[in-house]
């Protein structure tokens, strides 16, 4: 994108950050793609850059900002597309931030059943599993999940690893303290 941008090849520098959307979530990068977005003419920036923006607005705990951002690329993603599997993706995050887990659950359930994308698939189940856990207590499932999760993403996904890899680490710790509390650990 530098080069793109230095030879004032604003549609291709656009272009350029939106192919890379998935490395960018994927590795946490939101800070510096914001960056190269914000140097873009307004006229340049395709729809689906917001959800860098989104991020940024999650980081700083910008919520609601973050999910108008989300909402409004999805207003305008073709379904199917990887544009559309992140927004989702990103929602369910939001609303879970929010601490609106049925609207969570309700938009994991609609990545896991339209995206193509196996990991995703595998997050949005993940997800799921969660929330149920912190409903019904269960965690084991939530538990063999994030294992199969964390063999996926090992040297794939280095971002995503470290989420589920800490994630796992809490499953275990809340298995390991209820194991305690009832005598068998």
């Amino acid at each position: 994108a530098y080069h793109y941008r230095e030879a004032g090849e604003h549609g291709s520098v656009a272009t350029t950050i939106a192919s890379a959307l998935p490395e960018i979530i994927g590795s946490g990068q939101h800070a510096v793609a914001a960056e190269a977005i914000g140097q873009l003419p307004t006229d340049a920036r395709l729809p689906g850059l917001a959800l860098v923006d989104s991020r940024v607005q999650m980081q700083q705990r910008h919520v609601g900002d973050a999910i108008a951002l989300t909402h409004r690329v999805l207003e305008q993603a073709d379904p199917g597309t990887p544009e559309r599997d992140f927004a989702l993706l990103n929602l369910a995050s939001l609303h879970m931030q929010a601490g609106a887990a049925t609207a969570s659950q309700r938009v994991a359930e609609q990545l896991r059943e339209t995206t193509t994308d196996e990991h995703l698939r595998m997050i949005a189940r993940g997800t799921w599993l969660m929330i149920e856990a912190s409903r019904a207590g269960d965690l084991n499932a939530l538990k063999d999940h994030l294992q199969l999760m964390a063999e996926a993403q090992r040297d794939r996904y280095p971002h995503y690893y470290g989420v589920t890899a800490l994630n796992l680490a809490l499953v275990a710790i809340a298995l390991g303290c209820s194991a305690a509390r009832s005598g068998e650990g």
